[in-house]
This record gives C-alpha cells, sequence and structure tokens, in this order.
C-alpha cells in the first residue's frame, strides 16, 4: 500500500472503516456530554441515521487514504491509530452538526491534524521541493529542482509552498511547480511552470535523461 493504486476499493481495510466509524461515534457522545444542549440524534434524524453518517464518513475517509497516504513511512498500526485519533480530529477540523457532508477537502484536513504522510499526486498538489543533481554535462545547471509554489491573491506570484504552509490558506491561489536550474554560484533560474509535479518531473526527465527525481513523493504537514 505505498504507492498510489488503480483499484482502490480493493485495498479498503474494514477493520479501519470500523475504527474510524467507532472513534467518530465515541467523539459524538463526548460532545452530547460537553453540550447538553444539543442533540445529536434530532439533529440527524435519530441515532441510526447518526450510525450512518458515522459510517460513510469513515468509509470516505478510508477510501482516500488508499489513494493518498503513504502508509509504508508510518509505524502506526492503521486501525488502531484511526480508533484513538480520528473522531477528536473530525471534531477539530470540521462541524460537527455538518459532518454528513463530509468531503475531500476535509479528508486532507483529517490527514493534516494527524501529520499522516501524504503523497504528491495530480489530484492532490501537495507541497514538495525536490533537487538532483544535473546528469547532463555542458550545462550551467549544477542541480535541478522541483518547488511547490502559489501566487497570492493580491497579486504576488511564485511564493514558495512548503510542509510549513496550511494547504487551506484563503490569501493563496492553487499551487504548481516550478522547474529551475541552480548554477554553481547558486543563482536560481526558473525553466519552466507546469500545474503539478508530474509534468514537472517529466519535463526534466526529457530535457536531462537519468535525472533522479522520485515518481510519488510524500510530504508530512507540519502547519499548526
Amino acid at each position: 500500500m505505498s504507492t498510489i493504486g488503480d483499484n482502490i476499493q480493493d485495498q479498503i481495510d474494514p477493520a479501519a472503516v470500523f475504527a474510524a466509524a467507532l472513534s467518530l461515534w465515541r467523539s459524538f457522545e463526548e460532545f452530547e456530554k460537553q453540550n447538553p444542549s444539543i442533540q445529536l440524534n434530532e439533529h440527524y434524524n435519530g441515532y441510526d441515521e447518526l450510525m450512518r453518517v458515522c459510517m460513510r464518513v469513515a468509509n470516505h475517509f478510508e477510501l482516500w487514504a488508499c489513494r493518498h497516504v503513504a502508509f509504508a513511512e508510518t509505524d502506526e498500526v492503521w486501525p488502531y491509530l484511526l480508533e484513538e485519533v480520528f473522531g477528536k480530529a473530525c471534531v477539530d477540523e470540521i462541524d460537527i452538526l455538518a459532518i454528513d457532508g463530509f468531503d475531500y477537502d476535509d479528508c486532507l484536513r483529517i490527514a493534516v491534524n494527524l501529520k499522516l504522510p501524504i503523497f504528491v499526486s495530480d489530484e492532490l498538489r501537495a507541497p514538495v521541493n525536490v533537487t538532483s543533481v544535473n546528469p547532463g554535462r555542458g550545462s550551467p545547471f549544477t542541480h535541478i529542482r522541483v518547488q511547490s509554489v502559489r501566487d497570492s491573491v493580491d497579486g504576488n506570484i511564485g511564493i514558495a509552498y512548503s510542509c510549513e504552509d496550511y494547504p487551506f490558506d484563503e490569501a493563496f491561489e492553487e499551487p504548481y511547480y516550478t522547474l529551475s536550474g541552480i548554477a554553481d554560484d547558486a543563482l536560481i533560474e526558473v525553466i519552466s511552470t507546469r500545474e503539478t509535479y508530474s509534468e514537472a518531473s517529466n519535463l526534466a526527465r526529457k530535457i536531462w535523461p537519468g535525472i533522479a527525481f522520485p515518481t510519488n513523493p510524500s510530504v508530512i504537514f507540519m502547519c499548526q
């Protein structure tokens, strides 16, 4: 499960879905204890429907995780981790009265909260900054770099986007990727920009065959 698979449904772990749903249910119970004026069974049309919501959220997150989480880079037992922390992460990141609308962005919010290792992909433009020695000869560049950047909504362009940055910062547009050459004097020259990491790294491989860029790099968001 360390690569992005094609048949995601076959990768789903029922134990992980159960653990996430159980964790979320327990967080709902704790929420009601702390907020006695709010009756979740009334808000969600009965506790049976609330159970279905827990299962849908858990299944949705497990589907997302099978596609985007670099499981091989964590020592945690996945179902145990979800049982311990998934519900609390949901309460921390999402309006618990609107969790039936749990979506793709919410999955990333949970992953950021839990500091899970995430694959950089065309679907998920996660931050990346990879540099490789230029294998070619006769070039002014000793190293080649692919880096994620974002433009700010107020007009500043090409601002570095790193794992310390919050992915949902409304002050910035969608991230994209620059392919740059680095010379001996550390001068950096942007060669091209691409929408995705795969496009930028594939362009580098065409220009400099044999360059050592990872196909599916991963990152852990460190933002608070």
